[in-house]
């Protein structure tokens, strides 16, 4: 057993792959004297580089062209602290992809995919093989998109979410359903097969709908007891815990089913009109919280800082890196409780030792938003946070935070806030995918409106 601990201790945080492109990014419609910014995108390599900023070992192995943009997609991982030694250069003459966007309006921002025939559709399941053998993760996150890509790209996550059961990795399923990419019954067929190999299954309310075998990408009844009953009959069929993003990137907020109900709610109030608030800050105190409209809800006091790192049951009965111990009076909270606070990682318990998480104490169905207030399980929100890009990558940033909550043992209201309120740094940044906040800038959230750091 001393051997088997040591080599999860040395393994790699995360391990992702998928197609990466270069963003060409106009400040309006594409014309004569019009402005262009170039970044990278792609749902993979934003939560590497997300969970890398927090300080986590991350691998990325997708495919990229021979050419410029390929260049520069490796080199703005490399920069950013994420291992791409993985990585493949397509030998075919594949150029890497291109997604030019034009903004009309705040959301929803117009893009144009340019990637038929690119490199990293062209993803090969060997590579993929090779990468996750020479280094298998603690973690192995897929997203929908990998496999809507290609028929080779979709074998080659099949087989990663296999090597990942081999290998005792935890995997991490993000749905991000892409209708520009296949069809909602397309992407079904896929996704409900993979859902039993899953442990943390990520989603918007519809592309729950897409899992489970009822309905569709827009069939069934939207609300709350839906979404409720679909994340119930995923954990029926054995994802270890479902978590639901509400607004974009979960910056709205998000919830965290586990075996018995609800476990944790996060709900976030971007940007108030009415009550300016900036990145440093939120707003103060105003009473007592209750059930309330949003508008109306109260604002948390600023909470106290915990004692010492969570110490959570892990939402799969396979490879979690958290402690399965779950903390003494986790059930009782007063009021509002503030995300973990960036410690050093806990030490991973051993695969064999690992449970599904449970909480008793929390509610056993999720109520409206503004029923939450004040509940067992609210965590604090990130209303502080105003949104300057709000078509920005929040999505990925909002993973990155949740899955690095979970490789440093904070419960599921812990892993919740610390997603909630990366996604809120990238939402206030100009672009997003530049925003995604570093381990130190994560206390930037508990301080005083109109604070000045120095």
């Amino acid at each position: 057993m001393h051997g088997n601990r040591l080599e999860w201790l040395n393994r790699p945080d995360v391990f992702t792959f998928g197609e990466t492109v270069v963003a060409l990014r106009g400040s309006g419609p594409l014309g004569p004297g019009g402005n262009t910014s170039v970044s990278v995108a792609g749902a993979e390599s934003s939560v590497a580089i997300g969970l890398a900023r927090l300080g986590h070992a991350v691998r990325w192995a997708g495919a990229v062209g021979d050419d410029e943009a390929g260049e520069l997609v490796l080199r703005t991982l490399r920069a950013e602290g994420v291992d791409v030694s993985g990585a493949s250069l397509d030998e075919g003459g594949a150029p890497t992809g291109l997604i030019p966007a034009e903004p009309r309006l705040p959301e929803p921002e117009p893009a144009h995919d340019r990637r038929a025939e690119s490199a990293g559709s062209r993803l090969e399941a060997c590579s993929v093989e090779r990468a996750f053998t020479a280094a298998p993760p603690k973690v192995l996150y897929l997203t929908g998109i990998t496999p809507a890509l290609s028929r080779s790209a979709r074998s080659a996550a099949t087989l990663a979410l296999r090597l990942a059961g081999e290998r005792s990795a935890l995997v991490c399923l993000d749905v991000t359903f892409r209708s520009g990419l296949w069809d909602a019954e397309e992407a079904a067929g896929v996704l409900r097969e993979w859902a039993p190999s899953v442990d943390v299954l990520i989603a918007s309310d519809d592309e729950l709908a897409l899992c489970v075998a009822e309905g569709g990408a827009d069939g069934g009844a939207d609300g709350v007891a839906d979404t409720a009953g679909r994340a119930a009959e995923l954990l029926r069929l054995g994802v270890g815990e479902v978590v639901v993003k509400r607004g974009a990137g979960g910056v709205g907020g998000a919830m965290a089913y586990g075996e018995d109900g609800v476990t944790a709610v996060a709900w976030a109030e971007p940007g108030d009109p009415a009550r300016p608030t900036g990145p440093a800050g939120r707003a103060k105190p105003a009473g007592p919280a209750g059930p309330a409209g949003p508008a109306d809800q109260a604002d948390p006091a600023d909470p106290a800082k915990p004692t010492g790192p969570a110490e959570p049951t892990g939402p799969a009965g396979r490879a979690n890196p958290g402690d399965p111990a779950e903390p003494a009076g986790q059930t009782d909270p007063v009021g509002p409780a503030n995300p973990a606070k960036p410690t050093d990682p806990a030490d991973p318990a051993d695969p064999a030792d690992l449970a599904k998480p449970t909480d008793p104490a929390r509610p056993a169905d999720p109520a409206r938003p503004a029923d939450l207030v004040g509940q067992t399980g609210l965590v604090d929100r990130a209303g502080w946070a105003d949104l300057v890009d709000p078509a920005g990558a929040a999505g990925g940033a909002f993973v990155a935070g949740y899955l690095s909550g979970l490789l440093d043992g904070c419960d599921a209201r812990g892993r919740l806030g610390r997603a909630v309120a990366a996604g809120a740094f990238a939402e206030a940044s100009r672009g997003g995918r530049d925003g995604g906040p570093t381990r130190a800038e994560l206390d930037l959230r508990s301080a005083e409106a109109g604070t000045v750091l120095r």
